[in-house]
């Protein structure tokens, strides 16, 4: 891999790019799978150095996500995904995404992701234990 990401994923979360700019697209493509330098990229593709760090930490948001749906699909069995009350749910996952490195508040991303309105502090106590009701 040439990049910070690999050409399936770069397709996988561009699937949920819909609204952007072609042009935002093809520079994180050069940048993130090919491997340009963000500079160059930026100036090959005519937009500023701020747009394109922009569009890189935008797209790496995206990334992460897809990253930890895929994390839990491939290593929480679906029967340890999901009991009661809507954080107490996701706990499987929550405990593996930690376990994987994963920090608090990337793991609130994921499940905003999933349509779980949660903090980062809910998260935390999830993560050491703490009963959160």
């Amino acid at each position: 891999m040439k990049g910070k990401i690999t050409e399936s994923e770069y397709k996988a979360v561009e699937a949920t790019c819909g609204n952007w700019h072609e042009i935002s697209l093809k520079a994180a493509h050069a940048h993130l799978v090919e491997g340009m330098r963000q500079a160059d990229a930026a100036k090959h593709f005519g937009i500023t150095t701020q747009r394109m760090n922009n569009l890189q930490a935008r797209f790496m948001g995206k990334v992460t996500i897809h990253r930890m749906h895929a994390f839990v699909q491939e290593n929480i069995p679906a029967s340890q995904r999901a009991p009661t009350d809507e954080l107490e749910l996701y706990r499987n996952e929550i405990k593996g995404l930690s376990g994987a490195s994963y920090t608090d508040h990337e793991i609130t991303d994921y499940l905003s992701s999933l349509g779980v309105k949660t903090t980062s502090k809910e998260v935390g106590e999830v993560i050491r234990g703490k009963n959160h009701e």
